[in-house]
């Protein structure tokens, strides 16, 4: 129901756009690891990054969603098995959070 909404609202019935469908999250203990991550997912053939939203920006007005700061990901995997079953064109989300924040999400479930 929320991506046919978020088709019909945001995105002009164009569901190439609609790019969070698929969406996982890796949780950090340091920031040094989101750090870590990014550089090796950026050296690696295999994973196109599409788009970086990153709420761990000082400029980001957090308060804007509750608070919560996190790095977004938008990417394509592209390696044999992605390619062969057509799934190197399928853009999925990741969502890098720190431990207290995602120990808060998990209260609020």
């Amino acid at each position: 129901a929320r991506a046919m909404e978020k088709l019909l609202r945001s995105y002009e019935c164009c569901p190439a756009r609609l790019t969070d469908v698929c969406r996982e999250a890796l949780v950090f203990e340091e920031p040094s690891g989101v750090l870590a991550f990014m550089e090796a997912a950026s050296q690696d053939p295999e994973v196109q990054i599409v788009r970086v939203k990153n709420r761990f920006d000082p400029d980001f007005d957090a308060r804007s969603v509750g608070g919560f700061r996190h790095l977004s990901l938008k990417l394509r995997l592209g390696g044999p098995l992605e390619r062969r079953l057509g799934l190197d064109v399928h853009v999925c989300e990741l969502l890098l959070l720190l431990r207290p924040l995602a120990d808060l999400m998990t209260l609020g479930r």
